[in-house]
């Protein structure tokens, strides 16, 4: 079960977060009295932000972008739940 675990986070639910899901990083946070105040920026995905850093070279963020096209987050999500019901029933049967 480990096994099919490990696959499934080196495959494709790595690719799946790192490239289609968003998500919003804390940029400020401070206390206002009792409250506490937390700025977010606007919701992105890793890949965007790597390829809107400037300390990523060109080299990199241009394999990253072929890498993406051939990507359908589609087929990936399908196969996170084959995967996933799979790891499931091993679960159940122990």
């Amino acid at each position: 079960m480990v096994e099919k675990l490990n696959d499934l986070y080196t495959n494709e639910w790595n690719d799946y977060f790192n490239f289609f899901i968003p998500s919003m990083k804390l940029v400020e946070k401070y206390r206002k009295g009792s409250k506490i105040i937390k700025k977010h920026d606007k919701p992105k995905t890793p890949y965007q932000r790597i390829i809107e850093s400037e300390y990523i070279d060109d080299e990199t963020k241009m394999t990253l972008s072929e890498y993406v096209k051939k990507l359908n987050p589609f087929q990936l999500q399908k196969q996170m739940f084959e995967k996933i019901k799979t790891i499931i029933q091993i679960a159940n049967e122990q």
